[in-house]
C-alpha cells in the first residue's frame, strides 16, 4: 500500500508534462485482425523497451483470448543472459476497437493501461509490429526467432517513416534448442505446434528449474500483475504515460 501511496504522485507528474508534449500524427492500425489467429506465441525480434527488458533475452509475448474478450498475457524472458534470471510479467490486453480489433489497452498496474496498437501485420500472421503514438516505445514481434533480413529492413523502413527513432532501437537476442547457437525455434528441435494456430507454444525458459516453473504456475492467476516488483511498477507507471 505504502509503495503505491509513493507510485500514484509519481503517475501523476507524468500525466502532467506529458500533456505537454508535441501531439504527432496518429498511427494507422490494421485493418480487421482476426483474435484467435493472431493468439499465441510470438518471439521478440526486436524493441524500443521499457525500462523492465532493456537486457531481454529470448523474449516472447504469448497471448490467450478470455470468454470474456480480454487478452491474458504473458511476458517472459531471462534478464541479462541467456541464463539470467526468469522474468514473467502478466499484464491483462483489452480490446479497444470492436471492429478491426488493432488497437488495445494494456494493463500493468490496475487502473492503468498502456496504449498497444498492432500496426503491422502480415498475411500469414507470422510478423507484427505492436507501437504506440508517442513512438516511445515499439515491438517487433515474429511466430520464429529470426526473420529474414529483407523483412526486417522493410520493417526499419517502415518505423522511419512513422518518426520512430531507430537508434533506441534493440534486437533482443534469440537462442533456442539443444543447437545452442543455430537460431532455429523450438519447432524445429520437435516442439510441438498448435494444429489451429500454427505458431509454436510458449517455450520453457532456458534458466528457470522445474520447482520454479510449477511455483509460479500456481500463483500466477492469483498474483496476476501483482507479480510486479516496485522497480517494475514504476517502469510500468513511466511507460503509461
Amino acid at each position: 500500500m505504502i509503495s503505491k501511496l509513493i507510485l500514484f504522485p509519481c503517475w501523476c507528474g507524468i500525466v502532467f508534462l506529458s500533456g505537454c508534449a508535441t501531439p504527432r500524427p496518429t498511427l494507422k492500425t490494421v485493418e480487421r485482425v482476426d483474435l484467435p489467429r493472431f493468439m499465441g506465441a510470438w518471439y521478440i525480434i526486436a524493441a524500443i523497451p521499457t525500462f523492465i527488458e532493456t537486457e531481454a533475452h529470448n523474449g516472447i509475448e504469448t497471448y490467450r483470448l478470455e470468454a470474456d474478450g480480454t487478452i491474458d498475457t504473458v511476458f517472459t524472458f531471462n534478464q541479462g543472459g541467456f541464463d539470467g534470471p526468469a522474468k514473467r510479467h502478466n499484464p491483462r490486453g483489452f480490446v479497444v476497437d470492436p471492429v478491426n480489433h488493432s488497437t488495445w489497452d494494456m494493463q500493468f498496474l490496475w487502473p492503468f493501461k498502456a496504449e498497444f496498437l498492432i500496426t503491422h501485420l502480415n498475411a500469414d500472421y507470422t510478423q507484427t509490429v505492436i507501437g504506440r503514438n508517442k513512438r516511445d516505445y515499439v515491438w517487433i514481434m515474429a511466430r520464429t526467432p529470426e526473420i529474414p533480413d529483407a523483412d526486417y529492413q522493410r520493417i526499419l523502413t517502415t518505423l522511419t517513416a512513422q518518426g520512430y527513432d531507430l537508434s533506441k532501437l534493440r534486437k533482443v537476442p534469440q537462442r533456442w534448442g539443444r543447437r545452442k547457437n543455430s537460431g532455429a525455434p523450438p519447432a524445429a528441435e520437435g516442439s510441438p505446434r498448435s494444429a489451429a494456430q500454427n505458431v509454436p507454444l510458449r517455450p520453457k525458459l532456458q534458466s528457470e528449474p522445474n520447482s520454479t516453473r510449477v511455483r509460479k504456475r500456481a500463483t500466477a492467476g492469483v498474483l496476476g500483475p501483482k507479480t510486479l516488483t516496485s522497480s517494475g511498477a514504476s517502469a510500468t507507471l513511466r511507460m503509461l504515460a
